[in-house]
């Protein structure tokens, strides 16, 4: 791990690799082209997507690299790893982040700093219906493991009410979306049935699986739409018309 680590990341890779193995950061560092790595949960990410390469897909970033002002619906920001990569492949780049815990996005745009322009959040519980109030149990708002439930250890409570991608975007009706990317621990099946007029003019789409139905449901939605499953990596789809 540690080789590997050094190698994508760089100077750091070591440190950041003892950092995972120790379960604390005990200092930030910076990490280009990601900014300040200062948080357990940024190694974390930083390692699954970047250094596995769970998100990473090379079509998709040669075509992101030279297209002009593209559109990035990420839902599940968690503390924004993709959103940096994805502006430093295209600094043009537009990205709409939903996440339901409001601290991940005031923490994405403090990374983001002079780039925070190019981010607009949205703190909302999506699914596949507006209205149905739901309630999440959790310690830390930035962990990347936060549902909704009832269940488990967690300290803190939070109520929310859902919503969906449609109502949420229905005053760019026909604005076109290059990717949609959806990570929200099992529930991405109910968000994509909330989006289905924002997936009829997208191009393509990362699925971050968590179950076989999330999966099923997906697959099922997604071919009635007219896409096709392009690739797999780890619990990560990508789908492309």
């Amino acid at each position: 791990m540690l080789s590997r680590f050094a190698r994508h990341i760089g100077s750091h890779g070591t440190y950041l690799s003892l950092c995972k193995r120790m379960g604390r950061v005990p200092f930030p560092v910076q990490v280009p082209p990601f900014g300040t790595i200062g948080t357990l949960t940024e190694v974390h990410s930083l390692h699954d997507n970047f250094v596995i390469g769970e998100i990473r897909d090379q079509q998709f970033e040669a075509a992101l690299s030279v297209q002009s002002a593209p559109v990035i619906i990420d839902c599940g920001i968690n503390v924004g790893i993709t959103v940096r990569w994805w502006l430093h492949l295209n600094p043009t780049t537009r990205v709409l982040g939903f996440d339901m815990m409001h601290e991940a996005h005031e923490f994405t745009v403090a990374r983001l700093g002079s780039l925070s322009k190019a981010y607009q959040p949205f703190s909302v519980l999506l699914a596949d219906r507006e209205g149905l109030p739901q309630e999440c149990r959790f310690d830390d708002p930035l962990c990347g493991g936060n549902r909704i439930s009832t269940e488990g250890a967690g300290h803190q409570a939070r109520k929310f009410v859902t919503t969906t991608l449609d109502v949420c975007l229905q005053d760019r009706p026909t604005a076109p979306v290059f990717l949609l990317k959806m990570d929200i621990e099992g529930s991405g099946h109910l968000a994509l049935a909330g989006g289905v007029e924002v997936l009829r003019r997208t191009q393509h789409v990362v699925i971050e699986f968590h179950s076989p139905a999330e999966l099923a449901e997906s697959n099922t939605l997604l071919a009635r739409l007219g896409f096709k499953l392009r690739d797999f990596k780890s619990r990560n789809v990508w789908y492309g018309r």
